[in-house]
């Protein structure tokens, strides 16, 4: 990323549909274009999102999407398109599918839904993280030195704030978002998080 906005990366052939899509994101967000697949590659790696054109000379985007599953970027892909999706879509490796023509509240939805996304995943790999930590100390140490340690009870502390953040992310999300990231709550705690239903 580039200072401290988060940067979106905008990969189309079309000079035009480049230039329209950086300005409708220039006030919020850095942002980067590339003409091809093989340049969209190359500046990934400074990218929270990419705004990915499907067809392209000489690398298309489901190429792009595809090789980027091999690489340890971590940016999400939305795909734009004047190509109606068909089920072919279903082999496509990308977050969100857009078709052209797109409004610019419509890209500036997607972008601040994927960068929710993040928000989110990195929220939810921490609360994993801090509830495995509680889970070791239970199960290795007495309830007692539990209840007399100051390290657990600022380890309790730091778990109910994350969960309560993740609570408070996940209400911007519509219902279908919210039940998916709670399935992977509740599959891997047994419970759900409080406040969200």
């Amino acid at each position: 990323m580039c200072g401290d906005w988060d940067t979106v990366l905008v990969v189309d052939d079309d000079p035009a549909c480049r230039e329209l899509h950086s300005i409708w994101l220039d006030d919020e967000y850095e942002v980067l274009t590339a003409a091809d697949g093989r340049a969209a590659l190359d500046k990934v790696g400074d990218a929270d999102v990419m705004l990915l054109d499907r067809e392209m000379p000489q690398m298309n985007g489901a190429e792009v999407a595809q090789r980027l599953t091999e690489r340890p970027d971590d940016c999400f892909v939305v795909m734009i398109s004047g190509v109606e999706p068909d089920f072919d879509v279903r082999e496509l490796i990308v977050d969100d599918y857009l078709t052209k023509p797109v409004s610019r509240e419509t890209v500036l939805d997607v972008v601040e839904t994927m960068l929710s996304r993040g928000a989110c995943r990195q929220l939810l790999r921490e609360y994993f993280s801090l509830t495995a930590r509680k889970a070791t100390l239970e199960l290795r140490i007495s309830r007692d030195a539990l209840g007399d340690s100051d390290e657990y009870h600022d380890l309790i502390a730091e778990l109910e704030a994350t969960r309560t953040t993740l609570d408070d992310r996940l209400e911007q999300f519509d219902g279908h978002w919210r039940q998916a990231i709670l399935a992977a709550v509740t599959d891997d705690l047994g419970s759900e998080p409080r406040s969200v239903t």
